[in-house]
């Protein structure tokens, strides 16, 4: 795979992945639902641990610094505005476009660790859309 390609889609994967954390964490606060506000937390914390993995992939292709998007594209919402309707299909959403980030990745890969690791969080990312 071409270094320079690897590193942009891995730049795009740890901004979405930057992006859901912090989206699910200011979604949790509002969601009443104590088992959804918890998968909610559960998936934000998810995303800032796979931010480690890419950034740790990142310095395995030289790249030591790295700034991460940290506005949030998708979420507008405040709390006056809240719905929980409205903050499922925003995490469905959110979590669609990082499993298409992870394919690209998973396509053009050639080492089996790489594969390996794409893989696992397409399933995780899988599992959450589910969910939601």
């Amino acid at each position: 795979m071409d270094s320079l390609n690897q590193i942009g889609q891995l730049q795009n994967v740890l901004d979405a992945e930057n992006i859901i954390s912090d989206c699910f964490k200011h979604l949790s606060a509002l969601i009443k639902n104590g088992r959804i506000r918890n998968s909610f937390i559960s998936f934000s914390e998810t995303a800032k641990n796979n931010q480690h993995l890419l950034k740790d992939r990142l310095s395995n292709l030289g790249v030591k610094d790295s700034l991460s998007q940290d506005k949030c594209t998708f979420c507008k919402i405040k709390a006056e505005s809240f719905s929980l309707s409205g903050a499922l299909n925003l995490g469905l959403e959110a979590n669609s476009a990082t499993i298409k980030f992870y394919k690209n990745l998973l396509a053009v890969s050639k080492g089996e660790e790489d594969k390996k690791l794409f893989n696992s969080l397409i399933k995780e990312k899988s599992q959450q859309r589910d969910f939601l």
